[in-house]
């Protein structure tokens, strides 16, 4: 259906119409799916959309849930401004969803709170021990770490988690954080060993960017891992440009002459020529 059709559909019919494209997983929905969720949330005034959002979030089918917290976590939103007016009228719909036995629907509650806030720290945190990797993982970018300790401390946990993404997408948070405290580093020098590359690799760039000396033993060995790995990745390059060291320079140059027209490992390799 044309954009100009959908937006002269009623709302009744766009949000049967979502449910029907959101399959079972909304989150990985078409752009079917997503159209009409973008036109919903773009019609004014919101109020009559924000009513039957939550008469979906309150009913007792999974998919009618997930498409009502979808509409929620965009609803009318300034992106602009980053305002979202139905953020607070939203935050106890949402905290009532995070009890939904279903992990998808808890999933989209999360999703929804990280945009727009209005859940306190203490009623997320529980989460980090949900049975679902999804929910832990979505649980992340639901914590304001910069703003909570309780928060804080939760993502460190989950930078140890049993599973790679988790313990990966945890550790990235801490690693890009303004934050810099001793918890925070002890936590990224305890990934220096992860077998998730990924987790690994964001240990050793959050480190570097705080220039501190214990990255020092983990970048040589990790850019000789990345010359011969299959699926290499820029990390360690990124952190010996930022904590250059001649040392690097041999590993670099066998990376460079591998991918000659990458510039990260340009810099990096003439950073630690010149060090």
């Amino acid at each position: 259906m044309a954009m100009r059709h959908l937006k002269k559909a009623s709302t009744a019919q766009l949000i049967q119409e979502a449910i029907t494209f959101a399959g079972d997983e909304p989150s990985y929905a078409t752009d079917n799916y997503r159209l009409r969720i973008r036109v919903l949330c773009q019609r004014k005034p919101g109020v009559p959309i924000f009513d039957a959002a939550v008469a979906l979030c309150e009913s007792e089918d999974r998919i009618s849930k997930c498409v009502g917290t979808d509409i929620l976590d965009a609803l009318n939103a300034d992106w602009k401004r980053y305002h979202f007016p139905f953020a607070e009228r939203s935050a106890p719909v949402l905290d009532r969803l995070l009890d939904d036995p279903d992990a998808n629907v808890v999933l989209a509650a999360l999703q929804a709170i990280s945009q727009l806030g209005g859940v306190p720290a203490a009623r997320l945190v529980p989460l980090a021990e949900h049975a679902s990797m999804k929910v832990r993982f979505g649980l992340i970018d639901a914590l304001s770490i910069e703003e909570d300790d309780i928060a804080l401390r939760t993502v460190i946990a989950l930078s140890q988690d049993e599973d790679g993404r988790v313990r990966d997408w945890a550790t990235f948070r801490l690693g890009t954080s303004q934050i810099d405290s001793a918890p925070i580093r002890e936590a990224l020098v305890a990934r220096l060993k992860d077998s998730d590359d990924d987790a690994r690799g964001e240990a050793i760039v959050g480190l570097a960017r705080r220039q501190d000396p214990r990255v020092a033993q983990a970048i040589g060995p990790e850019l000789d891992f990345q010359t011969t790995s299959k699926r290499p990745n820029d990390f360690a390059v990124e952190a010996a440009e930022l904590m250059p060291s001649r040392a690097y320079v041999p590993a670099l140059e066998l990376m460079l002459a591998r991918d000659p027209e990458n510039e990260r490992i340009s810099n990096a390799l003439a950073r630690c020529r010149g060090a």
